[in-house]
């Protein structure tokens, strides 16, 4: 397995068969709970710890979008679109992979994004080629100046990432982005996941947070669960990389960029 393995369960009732299979394989195991999960207490019984990890905001796809849409979001997204700039579905993004890159790149710039964080090509190749992704681009006059990538699974969509350039950030591209996708997810899906805020810690306050509460009905807890199957092991990575005493769960992890 690589450095990182993870364990995929499509069904929570048989989370702790699967946890018990992968165990030998394991030093220790990290999963976080998409907000949606029907898990109980029991089924998440097979873990050491279980604690609540972040709040997602969320759009009840079902309730006219003005109701959850604050003031602020719909003046924007309308200035943005009468500025000139258009979007766009495409089921199909991994066709857009250059200019994906291009937007993301100004991202990681911008926010200095390091570590796991920092996809690389090879990895958006991946990701844009999963069952269920679809992108929303933003253009003006004939550009691209954002995008946003979104994973449908079922009757839920997920917002996995977006990236917006310099002209996109003026044009306040994101706003008609996410407008426009939520009306064109509205007619495919009952909920839309907007994630959470930036960082490995929920802050209400955070930028990206307020942009995502203004969009969103409500908000789900995603819970982060841990299990250490090789005490030894673990021990021994704790030590090899000085990690300090934290709640940060691996602990030899804990001085990784994020």
């Amino acid at each position: 397995m690589g450095p990182y393995p993870r364990l995929f369960c499509r069904n929570w009732s048989k989370l702790s068969e699967d946890v018990t299979e992968a165990s030998e394989q394991l030093v220790s195991l990290t999963l976080v709970t998409e907000p949606f999960a029907k898990a109980s207490v029991a089924d998440l019984a097979c873990f050491d710890g279980v604690r609540p990890y972040k709040e997602h905001y969320v759009v009840d796809l079902t309730l006219p979008l003005e109701e959850s849409q604050s003031r602020h979001h719909r003046y924007y997204a309308r200035w943005a679109l009468r500025e000139g700039v258009s979007v766009e579905q495409c089921d199909e993004p991994r066709q857009l992979l250059d200019e994906w890159m291009r937007l993301y790149n100004v991202l990681v710039e911008r926010h200095h994004l390091t570590g796991l964080k920092r996809f690389s090509r090879r990895s958006f190749e991946g990701q844009l080629s999963v069952p269920g992704a679809t992108m929303f681009r933003a253009r003006k006059g004939g550009t691209t100046v954002a995008a946003q990538v979104w994973y449908r699974h079922g009757d839920v969509a997920h917002s996995h990432l977006q990236a917006t350039d310099d002209s996109g950030y003026r044009s306040r591209a994101a706003y008609a982005l996410y407008s426009e996708a939520l009306q064109w997810l509205k007619a495919r899906c009952r909920l839309a996941d907007l994630g959470s805020a930036a960082g490995a810690t929920f802050d209400a306050r955070d930028g990206l947070a307020r942009f995502k509460r203004g969009w969103a009905s409500e908000t789900r807890q995603a819970y982060i669960c841990s299990r250490v199957f090789d005490r030894k092991a673990y021990d021994c990575l704790v030590r090899a990389h000085g990690a300090p005493p934290a709640a940060y769960f691996p602990r030899y992890r804990a001085n990784e960029p994020l």
